[in-house]
């Protein structure tokens, strides 16, 4: 399967905004299939000024609708955050068990940053690998 445009991806598009309400965009794959000419239409007829934009620039275009963007709250952010925080944990603490003594590097010391916190999981990880599958069991 190919990542190249298709000749339809080099058409305008003509939608509906994602984000801003009663805003109309017209989007247009350029030539070189990697950069895009874009235009936004506010306020009264910005769906038919859009349009007639890309109607005048493109000649031939596509009116399409997407799906509005589902932004999470603040709430809804936090929540996941504690839950992935938590999955963390409970994988730090399942690979301690398994690791020897001193391999995990002490999470108390390693601060809110959960690539620390994966790096210092993975370290145990390669400690329980290194040692023979008798040692395991």
């Amino acid at each position: 399967m190919s990542d190249r445009p298709t000749p339809d991806d080099f058409r305008g598009k003509v939608f509906r905004d994602r984000e801003h309400i009663g805003d109309w965009r017209v989007e247009k794959v350029n030539d070189d299939g990697e950069s895009y000419d874009v235009a936004i239409f506010s306020g009264a007829e910005a769906r038919e000024r859009a349009i007639r934009y890309a109607d005048r620039e493109y000649a031939a275009f596509d009116e399409i609708e997407l799906e509005p963007y589902k932004r999470s709250t603040e709430d809804q952010i936090a929540a996941e955050l504690s839950e992935l925080w938590s999955a963390l944990q409970a994988i730090r603490e399942a690979v301690e068990e398994l690791a020897p003594p001193s391999s995990v590097p002490n999470g108390e010391y390693l601060g809110p940053e959960p690539m620390r916190e994966a790096e210092a999981i993975v370290r145990g990880i390669h400690a329980i690998a290194a040692r023979s599958p008798a040692a395991i069991s």
